[in-house]
């Protein structure tokens, strides 16, 4: 019988973003600090990007210009594959924006 070794999840990191509404957000995209393969980054059902921001569902970079002002944590769900079976990992960014 074969042995199969759990993938060990991705280790993600978002920095903070801050930002002016109405004008465009440097973009972010997340720091992996193992070599687990995200396939597909999700905002969160309870969570919300602040409208004008999106997320790229391939690379998990928020980018866009936001039209509202907001001060909030959002949660980013990215899933990556363990021996066929689909995992996923949460991970938090802030956003502020004024």
């Amino acid at each position: 019988m074969k042995t199969v070794t759990p993938v060990t999840p991705p280790a993600l990191s978002y920095t903070n973003i801050t930002g002016t509404k109405n004008s465009p957000i440097t973009s972010v995209t997340p720091l992996n600090s193992n070599s687990t393969v995200v396939t597909n980054y999700a905002v969160k059902s309870e969570s919300t990007l602040p409208n004008g921001l999106t997320l790229n569902t391939s690379t998990g970079e928020i980018s866009g210009t936001p039209t509202v002002d907001s001060t909030t944590p959002v949660t980013i769900e990215a899933s990556y594959d363990d021996n066929g079976k689909t995992k996923t990992v949460d991970v938090t960014v802030n956003i502020t924006i004024s």
